[in-house]
């Protein structure tokens, strides 16, 4: 190699040399600049996890980040969403519809940037909301942020407010309307005596004009009545007295009970009526309206079972609120019309003054500072819950712990459809509990190979061959899992050999809410990793 060729080589070299600092250079550039992306990707996932509004991100229809609200809301984990189609989260009634603004939405043509839904929870259920969409890039693609605006809560403020206002003006007309009536009663009530000293030598056609003003003026007593008891629904702080609310309970029952066994002896299907009242602190108020409130509940569930059923009625206190809980197993209430039934005038009953004895109990209860719930499903029964504030707070010092291990435990609730997988599904989703539903003890089967839980409620009354079948498929699969067994039958003559089969905690009905919190989270607590 002559000098000449050295030289180019050198220079050759010395020039690689340079670009591969300047290219070294780069990709410490580029590196700081990922690092710097990267930091500010995940910022900006903090910060749209820690939104309160519910949210989501979607590329190419998948879900990519969900946010915690978003989870929580839904009852579901980051594994139930992520990288699924984003319309599966859609009630069914609603999902083509989303697709179809969506599909506009990305060809560009126009579409409404805000729309009202159904989003389908994990539970199985759906709650209403707004959808708020806003096109972005994300990585250099089309991607679309997702706002989820809880409507029910809204709803169910407004919903309240109205209410208020109508049972307000309601009121106000009867106080006036009673004392017109009271008038026109007296009135007629005279004139009713006077004809009948009348001598008629039409003696038939007397009886029957005077059979007919009988019917009205009894007529008028019922309407009178309803108007007094609306008028008098005043919440007067100094007419309030300290009562037993166990013995309104009790004697609301007794009440409704004997006139019921009066009326329906002749009817075939008998209705059973069971109590389980326990002992509650002093209750301040009217118990009078009370007592009307308990009446009006019970007569309404024995006017659900003209076949015959059981009517339970329990009562419980935790943390400064009595709880009483009606529970029967009539036709339930319409889906339609859950929503509706303490509005006033809403019912199919017959009569000038329908649908007004809900609305009056809903009244009362909330003048007494407390609320009542109704939780049905057509054809399964319905639950009545009603809750009051105790004058005072017991002391107790073996009181039981209030930890919450219900909260972020995974449960599996094996039930048919009905008030039961209902009212605990609600109740473990109101600790923080992520709830998942099968119908059949096959789907059960199956989510219990796919995932994982810390315990399995299930129902004595599934369709199996046995129920010791059910157990032992359960134990199987995993041994150490827990499972409750919902007792929906009468009476269970051997607790041990239900023990001796896998069974861990036995729930009796009716249901006792607190005793179920207590005795589930004593369950979570033993098995441990909380």
């Amino acid at each position: 190699m002559d000098v000449s060729q050295f030289r180019e080589l050198k220079s050759k070299v010395d020039r690689l040399i340079l670009k591969n600092k300047g290219l070294k250079e780069k990709q410490a550039v580029i590196k700081k600049e990922n690092q710097a992306l990267k930091k500010s990707l995940e910022n900006n996932r903090k910060l749209l996890n820690n939104t309160p509004v519910p949210a989501l991100v979607i590329q190419d229809e998948k879900v990519i980040i969900a946010n915690k609200a978003f989870l929580e809301r839904a009852g579901c984990q980051e594994e139930d969403v992520l990288d699924k189609n984003y319309f599966d989260l859609f009630h069914p009634d609603y999902r083509d519809e989303a697709i179809r603004l969506h599909e506009r939405r990305i060809s560009g043509k126009s579409s409404p940037d805000h729309y009202e839904t159904y989003l389908a929870v994990k539970t199985g259920t759906a709650f209403f909301c707004e959808i708020l969409t806003k096109k972005i890039r994300y990585h250099g693609r089309r991607t679309f942020i997702i706002n989820v605006i809880d409507l029910d809560k809204k709803i169910r403020r407004e919903k309240k407010m109205i209410i208020a206002k109508k049972m307000e003006a309601i009121i106000d007309m009867a106080s006036v309307l009673e004392q017109d009536c009271h008038y026109c009663f007296d009135m007629l009530d005279k004139q009713l005596s006077y004809i009948g000293r009348i001598e008629d030598s039409a003696g038939t056609r007397s009886t029957m004009i005077l059979k007919e003003i009988e019917a009205v003026v009894n007529r008028f007593k019922l309407i009178t009545g309803q108007l007094q008891r609306l008028s008098n629904l005043e919440y007067d702080p100094d007419k309030t007295v300290l009562f037993d609310l166990k013995k309104i309970v009790g004697d609301a029952l007794s009440a409704v009970r004997s006139e019921y066994e009066k009326v329906c002896k002749s009817q075939g299907g008998k209705i059973h009526f069971n109590s389980f009242l326990r002992k509650l602190a002093p209750v301040k108020g009217h118990p009078d309206q009370i007592s009307g409130v308990f009446q009006t509940i019970i007569a309404n569930a024995i006017d659900t079972m003209s076949d015959g059923g059981e009517i339970y009625l329990t009562t419980e206190e935790n943390s400064g609120f009595a709880y009483v809980y009606i529970q029967d197993n009539g036709r339930g209430i319409p889906d339609n019309a859950g929503k509706n039934i303490f509005e006033p005038f809403f019912t199919s009953k017959n009569g000038l003054a329908k649908g007004l004895d809900l609305s009056i109990a809903y009244a009362v209860i909330e003048r007494h500072g407390g609320k009542i719930e109704a939780m049905s499903k057509e054809g399964s029964g319905s639950t009545f819950i009603v809750k009051l504030p105790l004058a005072r707070r017991k002391e107790l010092s073996n009181d039981r712990p209030t930890k919450n291990m219900i909260k972020d435990s995974h449960i599996l609730i094996i039930a048919r459809e009905g008030i039961v997988n209902n009212l605990l599904t609600r109740l473990f989703m109101s600790k923080g509990g992520i709830i998942i539903n099968a119908g059949t003890v096959l789907e059960g089967l199956n989510l219990l190979r796919k995932k994982s839980f810390d315990l399995i409620i299930t129902e004595n009354n599934m369709s199996c061959p046995s129920l010791s079948n059910i157990i032992a498929s359960l134990k199987k699969i995993n041994g150490d899992l827990p499972v409750a067994l919902v007792n929906t039958k009468k009476k269970i003559n051997d607790y041990s050999r239900l023990m001796k089969m896998g069974v861990d905690l036995i729930i009796e009905m009716p249901l006792n809410l607190d005793t179920i919190l207590f005795s589930v989270s004593e369950i979570l607590s033993a098995r441990g990793g909380y």
